[in-house]
């Protein structure tokens, strides 16, 4: 784990107008020089209170500006977990091709007091043909089917209705765990040199993220029938079943979260559910990393594909 960095104050980052105190920005700085990006890069153009909920379990609240940034709350869990692996982080950004989320700014709101962070969209603005939510176990979801959003209905123990059979359940419900079912079972074909390029990184990633101690990250797949609107480190090709091709938009984001005393009784109060998200985080990447080699798949043309290259 890294040291802590005390934050500092900056004459020149000053997003949304208001002055902001800064962590570890001579790493993170870094980050923005690699892709080409300004200091002052969300300085203007927004504002706090438009920011909404994620849609997350917590319901962090989110800001997303232009399809190229995504400015987040954090929890003190977070933000201690960043400052902890930010030395860590950012040379393993650096050092070769990684699917993690790329953090820009670690900062804390003079005004507020809150504390956020702020990352690259990796995948870009919707509509999507889909987007999931993939952690390789019964956690996984689709977020968005052919430009709509799923709603999410968690199957919580307070909610005793959900507990005594299906024929309780709403429409959204069941939408919800079909959902969670074809996501779990989701497979991408793509081309074989990117599937190879995708492996290494998964490989890269994984290995990075259990020695930090970390869990409960997922990746985030985007497809899309246009190209994507940023230059985006993870876009890939992929492969409809009609053999159509898609934009292919990879993010591991959420990869905040330590192994802990917290997480320790959140799998003991789990005990009864299968294939959970709350285990160690050796098992956890392990099981992350073996799922999505699993998922991603090598697209092999058919006989119309064929026919069709040779005419062209």
């Amino acid at each position: 784990m890294g040291r802590e960095a005390a934050p500092v104050p900056s004459s020149t980052i000053r997003p949304a107008g208001r002055e902001v105190e800064l962590w570890n920005d001579d790493l993170l700085t870094q980050l923005r020089q690699k892709h080409a990006i300004p200091d002052d890069f969300i300085n203007g153009g927004w504002s706090y209170d438009n920011m909404q909920s994620g849609g997350g379990k917590g319901g962090t609240l989110m800001a997303f500006l232009w399809g190229k940034y995504i400015v987040k709350e954090m929890s003190k869990g977070d933000h201690k977990c960043l400052l902890a692996v930010a030395h860590s982080y950012v040379k393993h950004l650096c050092d070769a091709d990684s699917m993690i989320c790329t953090v820009l700014l670690h900062y804390k709101d003079v005004e507020s007091g809150r504390l956020f962070f702020v990352m690259r969209n990796e995948v870009g603005n919707g509509p999507f043909k889909a987007l999931y939510d993939k952690k390789g176990c019964a956690d996984d979801k689709i977020l968005e089917f052919n430009g709509k959003p799923r709603k999410a209905m968690h199957k919580r123990c307070w909610y005793l209705h959900l507990w005594c059979g299906k024929c309780r359940w709403s429409h959204e419900r069941h939408a919800y765990h079909a959902g969670k079912k074809d996501a779990y079972q989701l497979q991408v074909r793509m081309p074989e040199h990117q599937r190879v390029r995708l492996v290494q990184q998964l490989s890269y990633d994984a290995e990075w993220m259990m020695n930090e101690g970390l869990m409960d990250y997922s990746l985030l797949v985007a497809l899309k029938a246009d190209t994507p609107t940023i230059d985006s480190k993870c876009a890939y090709q992929a492969f409809d079943i009609n053999g159509n091709k898609l934009y292919l938009g990879l993010s591991i984001i959420d990869f905040l979260q330590q192994w802990g005393c917290a997480k320790r009784c959140a799998k003991a109060i789990k005990v009864l559910e299968c294939n959970k998200a709350t285990v160690p985080p050796g098992i956890y990447g392990r099981r992350f990393q073996r799922h999505l080699e699993k998922c991603f798949t090598i697209h092999e043309p058919t006989a119309l594909e064929v026919i069709g290259k040779e005419l062209s």
